[in-house]
Order: C-alpha cells, then sequence, then structure tokens
C-alpha cells in the first residue's frame, strides 16, 4: 500500500488524539503528575544557633536582597551571647565580637553560600580600640523548609598582626591562626503574639 499525504496527516492526527487522551487521563488520575520543587527567599530574619561544648552559641542575622535576580544578599549579625576571647584561644579579646556583616550568593533553588566577617577588639592606650583578631566565616547552607535552615561552616581567625596594611582584612597569603568547623541549624523569625497583661486593680475613689 502506498502512503499518500493526505493518509499520513491522518494517522497524525489520530496518533495526536490518542496521546493527548492519555495525558487527561493520567492527570485527571492523578498519576505521574511532578509538583514543582519549592523555592524559599533567605529574605528575612534568622535566629541561628551553633551547638559547642560551653554551650550554643546564638545569633540573630537579618538577610536583604541585593539585587532584583535573587542572587545576592546582604546581612547583618547580631550575636546574643559574645565570645570574645574565642574560649580562651584569644585572652586580650574584650570586645567587638558582637556585631558581624555577611555577603551571600545563591548556589542553587534553595542553597547558599555566605561570608562573614567581625573583629575582636581590646582597649587601646589612645582613644579607639585596637583589633586582636579579624575573623572570617565560610557558611554553606539550605533552606529545609519555609522557616527553617541548617548549614556547615568553618572559622578562620586571623591575628591583627596579619593586616599589615590596616585595611580591614587578612593580607594577600595569610594563613588563620586558628580554623575550627561548625554546624548552624536557623529558624525564621515570624509574627508572634504579645501576651495578655493582667487587669489593673481597680483604685478605691475616696
Amino acid at each position: 500500500m502506498v502512503n499518500t499525504p493526505n493518509r499520513t496527516v491522518v494517522v497524525l492526527l489520530i496518533l495526536a488524539t490518542s496521546f493527548m487522551a492519555l495525558a487527561w487521563k493520567v492527570s485527571a488520575d492523578g498519576v505521574g503528575q511532578v509538583e514543582p520543587e519549592q523555592v524559599w527567599s533567605p529574605v528575612g530574619t534568622w535566629l541561628v544557633s551553633s551547638p559547642t561544648p560551653a554551650g550554643n552559641i546564638l545569633l540573630l542575622h537579618n538577610i536583604h536582597a541585593q539585587d532584583l535576580s535573587g542572587t545576592n544578599f546582604g546581612g547583618i549579625v547580631k550575636q546574643v551571647n559574645n565570645n570574645p576571647t574565642f574560649f580562651g584561644m584569644l585572652p586580650e579579646g574584650e570586645s567587638g565580637v558582637d556585631l558581624w556583616v555577611s555577603q551571600t550568593r545563591r548556589t542553587g533553588l534553595n542553597t547558599y553560600q555566605s561570608t562573614l566577617l567581625y573583629y575582636v577588639t581590646k582597649e587601646g592606650e589612645g582613644p579607639l580600640e585596637e583589633t586582636v583578631a579579624i575573623g572570617v566565616v565560610d557558611c554553606h547552607w539550605t533552606i529545609t523548609g519555609p522557616d527553617t535552615n541548617e548549614g556547615q561552616a568553618t572559622i578562620s581567625i586571623y591575628l591583627a598582626a596579619q593586616d599589615a596594611d590596616a585595611d580591614g582584612l587578612p593580607d594577600e597569603g595569610e594563613e588563620p591562626t586558628i580554623c575550627m568547623p561548625f554546624v548552624v541549624t536557623s529558624r525564621r523569625m515570624g509574627h508572634m503574639p504579645g501576651c495578655v497583661p493582667p487587669p489593673m486593680p481597680e483604685v478605691p475613689v475616696e
């Protein structure tokens, strides 16, 4: 039998109709449906916890967007329970460690890499505090749900002498004096209801 152009068109139409009917049935039965992977935004305030032998280190990390593509983010970190001596390894440390800055970039749908920077200082001979050390954190983390994330990180600590030009960053080629790994888990801060105060006692009117 010789296929004519018209016969070929009819066959293709029948096949296309059959595939459409099959696809409609699969969709109607709920079979074969693939839900798109949920993407959560990192923007907001996160309550970060990192376990140590001395107890959990607690931080507040506020993240804001830096572009419209959802790729780059800046942040401010406040450490709740300061540790300026870094568990006694920086005995001259007195303050400064409670405020950090962060720079974050998206590496996947819900994965991120953050660089965090902070300083340890002490009272100086003049009006300004002196830098004792520079802390640099490299953290790779994943948003695991709408309000949770977890990650692994390393902290590199450089002494003030490793910043010879005093620009606030370790000089090129310097190796950290202290290098330690740690893990973090976080919860996104949401709206929390206020308390209900007890009624004020009535004051007798004279």
